[in-house]
């Protein structure tokens, strides 16, 4: 019976779990969506930068390259690997540049099969561009920015319109301007592009920045409302002169928490700080703190968490001591088991939104001129005229994207964890058990004294 009991026990204290897997059907609230404009900064508003941005922006245009790449010589060598590899290829093909070439946009690699950790010269130029950037005052690289007044040129959501005053404002460290259209009372009450959002959007593709922006188009984050969105590492890209469908499924996942596993509840940290715990948030805050609590600075690059932490006094890190400290810190904090410190587990509820996506080519040419009266009700007559003359023009067409998210059905998963061996199952067990041996010692004796009997009858 003890060994009945103990194997009982052990089983509970396993705390094992199972996911259950289900379907409901009910409105489901819409999602929060970000856009940013992927052009950091407009060229109208280049003469407002400061001297040293205006001619890093000269340097690496494409005229400016092109010319130095005009007086490049290149010969073609053949030389044998040194990396130890084992590969029956030992030979490899380089290109090698003369001194006289600038090394922009091209990378020398070291003499392995693998590149070496060493980033692309394509990254650097927008790297070294954006920290002269975010060197300067938030409000002036608000102004510099794409506004959402100028880019929005259509929004409703389930047939009804909404504004540019329902986008809230976020700055992201790669895009600049982002904006969030979050509303509480947005449901969807049926499935389809009726009852999502519709955003039609002009990218002012003439205010890109030529050799820094060597793309077109807008980054859209989809999260769950009340989160902090992070453009710089997640969200998707949307082509321009394209209408792209996106297709929601949502997820509630539930998790059980202590003892059956961690996650984090929302109430501590939404106490703390104004937003909806998410382990990206929260890794984010921790990476913060480290920096202020080593290098007595804070990160300028991101006022966002700035804003919902507090500055505490401490000012941007800028002197080159300062620099240092934070370029190490953050750097041992990607690449080391520092962030597994940070005690950010997964939040113990939260919805995820399973994405399908689609696009096709918007609008058609004899639709644009359409869109370019829209557009100059809310511009000057200068840039108005240069939009009428290209009306015909692929690259009018290429400064509009037109968005529709919807949630492909009102069914949403629910993915619940509970316990596999719960308490009132132990204690069933345990009377169970402690019965079954109880009756079986019962049955014993009384098979014991019957045996006697028949024995002391027998010899008498």
């Amino acid at each position: 019976m003890i060994y009945h009991l103990f194997s009982l026990l052990s089983s509970f204290f396993e705390y094992k779990k199972q996911t259950k897997i289900g379907l409901s059907f009910s409105s489901l609230q819409f999602p929060a969506v970000t856009v940013c404009n992927i052009n950091i900064l407009r060229k109208s508003t280049l003469n407002e930068t400061s001297e040293e941005i205006r001619n890093y922006v000269e340097s690496v245009s494409p005229s400016a390259i092109i010319d130095q790449l005009k007086g490049c010589s290149y010969r073609t060598a053949i030389k044998r690997s040194n990396s130890g590899s084992n590969d029956d290829e030992k030979l490899v093909y380089t290109s090698i540049m003369s001194n006289n070439c600038m090394y922009l946009y091209f990378q020398a690699y070291p003499d392995t099969w693998e590149s070496e950790g060493v980033d692309s010269n394509f990254n650097d130029v927008f790297d070294k561009f954006r920290n002269l950037i975010n060197g300067q005052p938030l409000e002036k690289r608000k102004k510099w920015g794409h506004q959402i007044e100028d880019m929005l040129l259509q929004c409703s959501f389930a047939g009804k319109k909404c504004y540019a005053k329902n986008f809230t404002h976020l700055y992201s460290d790669t895009y600049g301007n982002c904006y969030t259209l979050e509303y509480s009372k947005f449901l969807s009450r049926k499935s389809g592009p009726d009852g999502g959002l519709e955003l039609v959007l002009f990218l002012e593709t003439r205010e890109y920045l030529e050799g820094i922006t060597t793309g077109r188009g807008i980054h859209v984050v989809i999260h769950e409302q009340k989160t902090m969105p992070f453009p710089d590492n997640e969200g998707i890209a949307i082509a321009p002169a394209t209408q792209t469908i996106i297709g929601m499924k949502q997820v509630q996942i539930e998790r059980l928490g202590s003892p059956y596993g961690p996650c984090k509840t929302e109430g501590p940290f939404e106490k703390t700080y104004p937003v909806k715990y998410t382990r990206n948030t929260c890794q984010k805050i921790c990476e913060q703190k480290l920096i202020r609590s080593t290098c007595n600075c804070t990160d300028g690059k991101s006022p966002n968490l700035n804003a919902i932490m507090g500055v505490g006094g401490l000012e941007p890190c800028k002197t080159e001591e300062q620099i240092k400290c934070y370029t190490k810190v953050t750097f041992d904090f990607d690449s080391s088991s520092k962030n597994n410190s940070c005690d950010c587990d997964e939040p113990c509820n939260g919805r995820v939104f399973e994405q399908s996506i689609s696009s096709r080519q918007w609008p058609s040419v004899s639709y644009s001129p359409v869109l370019v009266e829209t557009v100059c009700k809310s511009v000057s007559n200068d840039t108005c005229g240069l939009l009428r003359d290209k009306v015909e023009d692929w690259e009018l067409i290429e400064n509009f994207i037109k968005l529709n998210i919807y949630y492909q059905d009102l069914n949403y998963e629910l993915l619940k964890e509970s316990p596999d061996y719960e308490l009132v199952n132990l204690f069933s067990d345990i009377g169970g058990t402690i019965g079954l041996w109880i009756g079986l010692s019962v049955l014993g004796m009384c098979e014991m004294i019957f045996l006697l009997a028949q024995v002391l009858i027998k010899c008498c």
